[in-house]
């Protein structure tokens, strides 16, 4: 069953961590007190692929873009807000990083939910979908011919890493972030076109960057 009543200490972090979150994501609403009635959302968030429940998630609930409730998912990713207030609602996923969520591999279908409530209670389900991490890849090549241990240099937000080609020429930027990126060839046998390329990624997403010379 979801944990409804979880102690005071726990409550107001949980709060605060989703309050924080939704700031960093341009939501700077100050929270506001809980709005009390007879009405009750609840949910899951669960794997795709496994079905177990994703615990320590905080799902923060929000009324005219404003945080009135948060609360973390059990052990089962159940959650539940209950006497709530009869109206609009929207229930949105945060504090990633309190469950070891990895959103370079990681993405919720969906992210958030808007939700009409009266007297009976609603439920939202939630999955976590497993992704491969963003990653580039390509060749370089120089008259056709593929070119080993040339090295390629991407760049972007954090990322900044140099791999070299295999005997194929072929090279990979894997783990990556999604974002956007700058990819360059730094060292090779011959002046290759284009001199760099730009990329941009998203979760679950590779991009093919291919060098001719």
């Amino acid at each position: 069953m979801p944990t409804t009543h979880a102690p005071t200490r726990l409550a107001s972090f949980v709060f605060a961590a989703a309050a924080i979150a939704l700031w960093a994501c341009g939501d700077q609403r100050a929270p506001t007190a809980p709005q009390h009635g007879d009405a009750t959302i609840r949910g899951t968030v669960t794997s795709e692929k496994t079905s177990a429940g994703v615990s320590g998630l905080v799902v923060a609930l929000l009324r005219d873009d404003t945080v009135v409730r948060a609360t973390p998912t059990d052990s089962s990713g159940a959650f539940e807000f209950p006497d709530l207030a009869r109206g609009n609602y929207a229930v949105r996923l945060t504090g990633f990083d309190l469950a070891n969520v990895d959103l370079r591999s990681t993405a919720f279908t969906p992210d958030s939910a808007n939700v009409s409530v009266a007297g009976d209670p609603v439920n939202v389900l939630f999955a976590a979908v497993g992704l491969v991490a963003p990653h580039i890849v390509g060749t370089v090549q120089c008259g056709g011919v593929p070119v080993a241990d040339a090295q390629v240099r991407v760049i972007g937000g954090d990322t900044d890493v140099t791999v070299t080609t295999n005997a194929q020429g072929k090279y990979g930027a894997t783990d990556l972030a999604a974002g956007h990126y700058a990819v360059i060839v730094v060292a090779a046998p011959c002046t290759v076109a284009p001199p760099f390329a730009a990329a941009t990624l998203k979760a679950g997403q590779a991009a093919q960057v291919d060098f001719q010379g």
